[in-house]
Formats: C-alpha cells, sequence, structure tokens
C-alpha cells in the first residue's frame, strides 16, 4: 500500500486532469475542503467513504489511488493485455 502523501499526490493529479478545482470536488464527493487540502498534502487518513466518492467523481478506480497500477480495458487487466499482444505478433511473425 501507498503512503499518504503519494496517496493524496495521486487526488490531486486525477482531480488536475479532470480539469476540478478543489471546492468543485468537495461539493460533488460530499466532504469539506479542508479534509481534502489535507488529503491532497498526506496530512490525514480518510475514511472508506470519502474514497469511494472521490473515486467515483475523479471517474478512477480505488485501486488505483491506493497504488495499484492496473489497468482494466474491457475487463483485461495489463499483464492479460500484454499477453494477448505478445500472441498477436507470433501469429503476424507465422504468417511471414
Amino acid at each position: 500500500m501507498i503512503d499518504g502523501k503519494e496517496f493524496g499526490q495521486r487526488i490531486r493529479s486525477a482531480r488536475q486532469r479532470k480539469n476540478i478545482k478543489q471546492l468543485a470536488l468537495c461539493e460533488l464527493a460530499d466532504i469539506s475542503q479542508p479534509r481534502l487540502s489535507a488529503m491532497e498534502n498526506g496530512d490525514t487518513n480518510m475514511l472508506i467513504n470519502s474514497l469511494d466518492k472521490i473515486a467515483e467523481t475523479l471517474e478512477v478506480p480505488v485501486s488505483w489511488l491506493l497504488g495499484e497500477d492496473v489497468i482494466s480495458v474491457n475487463g483485461l487487466t495489463t499483464d492479460e493485455i500484454l499477453e494477448l499482444l505478445k500472441y498477436k505478433e507470433l501469429l503476424i511473425r507465422k504468417r511471414k
């Protein structure tokens, strides 16, 4: 699991990517501005309830906020996608 500082950086990064101001995220996720600010600065622990609301609002998985860098596309994980790409390359080589 990641530490509070990296967790806060991930929240800030996702918020900025979506061009959402801190106050707007607070309103959308129903949390106070001082609490969000403290989270983004790694100064406080947060309740799971707030975590779910933040992830939903920013349209990122909770697992990503917690430090997992797994990407899922159509239900496939990063590893599964890489395996499919390797298999595709193998098929292309056999056809040549």
